[in-house]
Order: C-alpha cells, then sequence, then structure tokens
C-alpha cells in the first residue's frame, strides 16, 4: 500500500505528496526519496572510510543516525538543485572528477587505484561522485541566490582589519574548527550530543581535517576546518575567550547563537615578534595491508634504515624508493609546521632542510617524510580583503542554513521507528 505524508507549502497550507512506493528495508522516505538498509549502510562505509576511522560500538547507533541524517538532507538538497544548481550545470563533471582526484591523492593513490580501493571497500564510485557534487552545486547555489545580498562593504572590511591589527601584539592562535548548525530549536540537544560524539572521536586519536571535511557545515571544511593563525576580534567573542584558556593541542566544544563549534588550538604565540615555519616536503610510504608481525615490522624498518644511509640526501631516498616498486611517493606538498597533527611536527621538526625524517608507523603503512625546503617567516595580519571574505562566507553559511532550515519545514520526512533524529522527522515504521 502506498503512504501518503502531509506537507506544509509556502501559505501554510496542507498539501498531499505523491504515493511512495514500499520496498523491502526501507529507512526513511523524504519527499519521495528512498533509503533503503543497504543505502544507509554504504553511507556509513563512505563516511568511515573519509574520517579515517572505524566506529567505536558504544558510539555505532549515534553515528549512524547522523549518517542518515546527513543523508537526508542531501536527498533534499538534490530535490531543490534540480531545479537550479545542476539543471543550469554549475558544476561541471570535471570540477568533480577533479575533487575526486584531490581525495585520491591524500591517500596516496592514482585515480585507478582509489577506485578500486572505493570497491575493495564495497562502496560504488558513483556513490562518493554524487556527494561530491551535491555539495559543491549547493555552494553555487547558495552563492547564486544570495551572493549580491551579502554585502560587506569596503569601510567595515578595512575597520575590522584596524582593530585587529591593534591587537596584533597580543596572543595568536593557530586554530582549526568545525561547526555544526542548529537548523531546529527541537535538536539542539541532538546536535550537543553529535558534537560530544565527535570530541570523543577526536580524544582517540581520530584526524580532525577528516572529520570537519564529513560533517563541519562552515566555509572552511574543505580545508579540514583550517582558519591558520587567528588574532583577537577574527572570532567571536566565546571562541577568543576559550582560545585563550586552552592549552596547546586540545580541543573545545563552543557554543554560539547559530550552534556549536569544535575548536582545535594547534599551537600558541605569547605577545611580541611571532614566526612561524613554511615546509615544502614529500612523503614515502612503505605500504602494508595487514599489520605485520615484530619480526616482520623490524625487517621493513632494517630495510628503510640502510636505504637512508645510503642516500646522501631526501632527493636520492626519493628516486631509490621510486626504483624499489614497492614504496609510494606522494606529491610536492607545503604547509606550515604548526598545522601537522603533532605526530608528524615533532618529526619534521627535528629535519634539516634536504633531510629525511624517523619513520612514522600508520595503520596503511610506515611512512618518512622528506623535508625539500624549510623557511622562517613573519607572520601577518588579515588584510582587508582577506576579512571580507571571511565575513562574506560566514553569512554565507548561516543562508545555507537557514535555505536547508527551510526544505526541511516543507518536507514530507518519515523515519524508521528504530532511528530517532528529532522533532522534525516524524518516525514511524517506515516499510508500513
Amino acid at each position: 500500500m502506498a503512504s501518503y505524508g502531509a506537507v506544509s507549502n509556502s501559505n501554510n497550507k496542507s498539501v498531499v505528496s505523491k504515493p511512495v512506493k514500499n520496498y523491502v528495508g526501507i529507512v526513511s522516505k523524504a519527499n519521495g526519496s528512498i533509503t533503503t538498509i543497504e543505502d544507509l549502510k554504504e553511507a556509513i562505509r563512505l563516511t568511515e572510510l573519509m574520517m579515517g576511522i572505524q566506529t567505536d560500538k558504544s558510539q555505532e547507533k549515534r553515528f549512524s543516525e547522523e549518517v542518515l541524517k546527513e543523508h537526508i538532507h542531501e536527498q533534499l538538497k538534490d530535490q531543490c538543485l534540480a531545479k537550479f544548481a545542476q539543471k543550469n550545470g554549475w558544476v561541471s563533471q570535471k570540477e568533480v572528477d577533479a575533487t575526486f582526484a584531490d581525495i585520491a591523492k591524500r591517500y596516496h593513490m592514482s585515480v585507478a587505484e582509489f577506485e578500486k580501493f572505493l570497491t575493495s571497500k564495497n562502496i560504488k564510485k558513483d556513490t562518493l561522485l554524487k556527494r561530491i557534487k551535491t555539495e559543491m552545486s549547493w555552494v553555487a547555489y547558495i552563492n547564486a541566490r544570495y551572493g549580491k545580498d551579502v554585502n560587506i562593504s569596503e569601510n567595515e572590511a578595512k575597520k575590522a582589519a584596524a582593530e585587529i591589527e591593534e591587537k596584533a601584539t597580543q596572543e595568536s592562535f593557530f586554530v582549526s574548527r568545525m561547526f555544526f548548525p542548529i537548523l531546529r530549536t527541537s535538536e539542539s540537544a541532538s546536535v550537543q550530543a553529535h558534537a560530544n560524539n565527535i570530541l570523543q572521536m577526536l580524544n582517540r586519536g581520530a584526524d580532525f581535517a577528516n572529520i570537519a571535511r564529513q560533517f563541519s557545515k562552515s566555509a572552511d571544511a574543505k580545508n579540514g576546518g583550517a582558519l591558520g593563525w587567528v588574532f583577537d576580534g577574527q572570532l567571536s567573542d566565546a571562541e577568543m575567550k576559550n582560545l585563550k584558556e586552552m592549552s596547546v593541542g586540545s580541543y573545545k566544544i563552543v557554543k554560539n547563537e547559530r550552534g556549536y563549534a569544535i575548536l582545535f588550538l594547534q599551537d600558541k604565540k605569547n605577545a611580541g615578534p611571532r614566526t612561524y615555519s613554511n615546509v615544502k616536503f614529500r612523503q614515502v610510504v612503505y605500504p602494508f595491508d595487514e599489520h605485520p608481525t615484530k619480526e616482520g615490522m623490524q625487517h621493513l624498518l632494517d630495510y628503510i634504515s640502510d636505504m637512508k644511509k645510503s642516500s646522501r640526501n631526501c632527493q636520492e631516498f626519493i628516486q631509490k624508493a621510486r626504483e624499489s616498486g614497492i614504496m609510494g611517493i606522494s606529491d610536492e606538498a607545503s604547509g606550515t609546521l604548526e598545522s601537522m597533527i603533532p605526530e608528524y611536527r615533532s618529526v619534521v621538526a627535528r629535519i634539516p632542510a634536504g633531510g629525511i625524517g624517523d619513520p612514522i608507523i600508520t595503520d596503511k603503512g610506515i611512512v618518512l617524510v622528506c623535508l625539500l625546503e624549510k623557511e622562517t617567516k613573519v607572520m601577518k595580519t588579515p588584510t582587508a580583503e582577506e576579512i571580507r571574505i571571511q565575513k562574506t562566507n560566514e553569512r554565507l553559511s548561516a543562508l545555507s542554513e537557514r535555505e536547508l532550515r527551510g526544505l526541511i519545514k516543507k518536507a514530507s520526512i518519515f523515519v524508521d521507528k528504530n532511528y530517532s533524529l528529532g522533532a522534525d522527522y516524524s518516525t514511524a515504521d517506515a516499510n508500513n
């Protein structure tokens, strides 16, 4: 028997949605878009892969609910985009493929290798491509619809930059941030619980940047939440207050008027002249599918040690790694020493330019950082143009939340009784 759901239109008149066919194993229905158990399982596998984690048993239910909520939001965005962004082709397949290739690079794989890797994890390539296209198209849609209305005047930007410059002799903070908006008042508790769940993952060693790319809703999510060096006045009063109280390497949940943020304080500079280290490097990886035995690991470490000893510099080591036919070599990358995770930072800090770091043992293999360049630079406060871009992105993010909030309010959403997504999602037996 077909199921019908009541929807509120813009005039607050009740209308009836189109009949929806029943399928075996339905988890949710959003305006007729079906999510099956298998769809959800694949979405969970993909999210875990992108985050680089294996969900703890105690967090399994909460995690699956959050993935389902994200999946439903993706369906609502797709339905909206079918009329606007995707229809007008604002995001090309070439752009989507380029983003897919960038993700492959993060795994030190070619596109072909990454496709095989996804298949080995029982994840369809098209599932990831669709997720990429939806998010890129949604950003294009929000920019096209609201971009002209978001006006940060030159005077406003210059004034903000001047105020930050005045405080530049005080403390500065190297920060990453992820943000979880409260789309409806009724879900404040669940958003806070989600932030707490993420915090537990981080405290168990999960990578901040990977989680931010999957769940954070701020404009800097695509960069793993990295804000770089932040000066007093750049963030909200609540965020700056907490940063001043945090210790380096710690995380903190901070609530503001739009939702909850998790701050990651990676470094802190006291008052006075400040410098930072800019580095260029490549990574050499000796991969293993299964963690080797103690004897096997020692054999690998001895092999790498001999290769290092016989190499005069990092370039020669990279060439030998390439000739081995076993070791993978990343593209050249650059960034600040302060932005690296502590394990990498402690290794790289000890390497001179042209040197090779000590082995770093990961789940995927043994990693060695080859330092190509290291340069000390003076920290600068943000320019008026950088402030304008930051404020523009913040306002567009708020408008994106408002737009999604409106889609949820108008939608007919039914969720299986085994999942509790909050008051905005009608819970029922989705197969009836």
